[in-house]
Parts: C-alpha cells; sequence; structure tokens
C-alpha cells in the first residue's frame, strides 16, 4: 500500500460511520443539507491539517515516508489514519445538525464523537500510537522508533544510552572496573582504585567528567 496522504477520509465515510450510531438521521450531503457537503469536505481539510500538524509535532515527516528500510506502508495504519479523520469531521458533522444543535457535555451523544477523537490525538501527541514510519533527528519519534546504540540502564533513571556520554572504550573501563569488584572479589579499594585509574585515563587534565 501507497504511503497516504490528505485528505484522509471521504464524504461516503463520513456517512458510513454516522449511521452505525444515528441510523435514525438522513445522512446525504448536498448543497442543502446541513451541514452541506462543500462544508464537509472542508472540515475533512481542517482534521486532515490538525492529524498532519501532530504527526510532524511528534516528529514524523509530512507527507509521511516509509520507515527506513521498509518496501510496503502497513495498511493497518492508512485505516486508522482515515479512521481517526472521519471521527473528527463526525464531530463536526454531528453537531451541525439542527435536531441536535445545542451544547453537549463531555460524554453524552452530543459529544461522543468528538470525546473519541480527541482521546485519538493525545494518544498519538504522547507517543502511545506510534507510527512505522520516517522521523526527523532529534525528535520523540527517533526516540520511541529506535533503540539504543549502546548499553542502557533504563531501571533507576529512565532510558540511558552511555554511547551519547563518552567513547565505548571508556564505558568498557568503567564496566570492566565493575566486572572484576563483583567477580574477580576485589575489595573495595581496589575497587576504588580501579575506577580512579578509569578517572584519570579519561579525564587526564581537567578531572571532570559524569558522576560514577
Amino acid at each position: 500500500m501507497n504511503t497516504p496522504t490528505p485528505p484522509y477520509t471521504t464524504a461516503p465515510l463520513i456517512v458510513l460511520l454516522l449511521r452505525q450510531r444515528y441510523p435514525q438521521l438522513p445522512y446525504t450531503f448536498t448543497e442543502t443539507t446541513t451541514p452541506t457537503l462543500n462544508e464537509v469536505l472542508q472540515a475533512i481539510d481542517w482534521i486532515g491539517a490538525e492529524i498532519d500538524m501532530t504527526l510532524s509535532t511528534f516528529g514524523y515527516y509530512i507527507p509521511l515516508q516509509l520507515y527506513p528500510g521498509d518496501t510496503e506502508w502497513p495498511a493497518y495504519q492508512s485505516y486508522f489514519l482515515s479512521y481517526l479523520c472521519s471521527v473528527g469531521v463526525a464531530g463536526y458533522t454531528i453537531r451541525s445538525q439542527k435536531p441536535l444543535a445545542t451544547p453537549g457535555r463531555e460524554g453524552t451523544q452530543l459529544d461522543d464523537y468528538r470525546t473519541e477523537y480527541y482521546k485519538l490525538l493525545q494518544r498519538l501527541r504522547t507517543g502511545e500510537i506510534l507510527f512505522r514510519a520516517d522521523f526527523r533527528h532529534g525528535t520523540l519519534a527517533e526516540k520511541m522508533l529506535t533503540p539504543p546504540s549502546g548499553p542502557r540502564n533504563e531501571w533507576t533513571a529512565g532510558m540511558y544510552d552511555p554511547s551519547r556520554y563518552e567513547s565505548l572504550e571508556g564505558y568498557t573501563r568503567r564496566m570492566q572496573a565493575v566486572r572484576d569488584y563483583m567477580i574477580r572479589g576485589w575489595t573495595t579499594h581496589e575497587f576504588q582504585a580501579g575506577v580512579a585509574a578509569y578517572w584519570n585515563y579519561a579525564y587526564p587534565v581537567t578531572g571532570y567528567g559524569p558522576a560514577i
């Protein structure tokens, strides 16, 4: 499947979605309905732009591109985008109907499409829902989609990638000192001397460096 581009949904799909919850209403968009067909098409563009802004802010390239190394776009991601945009437009449409035009509270039938749409959008903003797509470097998308480039310790300080803070050789020396202390039976004094040797090797001039 090709990568999706706006518009992510169509007026017939909006009708299909609305009929699942409101079968009693005659949803056919024309130039005389409320909203009109042109208004629904405009809402599709607006909701699609909001989705694109959310994805771009998270770090994805817009328009969406294949994840590096992939040869095919996952179809389920396109279907999700279509559903998300349809739900957003459905929320606008149902509030435009004159029989239901009074303001509704969150959780009521009038507001259910809007509530669902913004909950899904929030999951996109936080990375709870991830797309397998190409991303810009230094963004949340890169952090969530790529594995760390070195060993990590995530039970004390979250995701930790030591290769971002020191060389592989320096990190290896530190790990060797810990290994000698735990496996070879170094005394505390010997362990401290080993760490000091690493420290003097890594920072021979200033003596300043990351906390040990």
